[in-house]
């Protein structure tokens, strides 16, 4: 698994819905919470998985901004390079 994949599956809300339901019911399951409590720990990771979903989806735009500003750059450097090497 490449950190990409890692990243789209930590972001994924089916992820995060995932383990909001499997984790407190294997916790009830096995005795070791009561149901009240499983409650407010699928709370928990709801809000936990929704920052993390944020700050992936934050950090893939800033990305993408730069990306571009170093193409933009990019382009403009090759054509200035371009027109100043040509004679006539």
């Amino acid at each position: 698994m490449t950190w990409d994949d890692f990243k789209r599956k930590i972001s994924s809300r089916k992820f995060w819905a995932l383990l909001a339901v499997f984790i407190p019911a294997l916790l009830v399951f096995t005795g070791v919470i009561s149901t009240e409590r499983a409650e407010e720990l699928k709370y928990l990771i709801v809000l936990g998985g929704a920052c993390a979903a944020y700050m992936f989806a934050e950090s893939a735009v800033d990305v993408a901004r730069i990306m571009k500003e170093d193409v933009v750059d990019d382009s403009e450097t090759d054509e200035s390079d371009n027109d100043g090497g040509a004679t006539d």
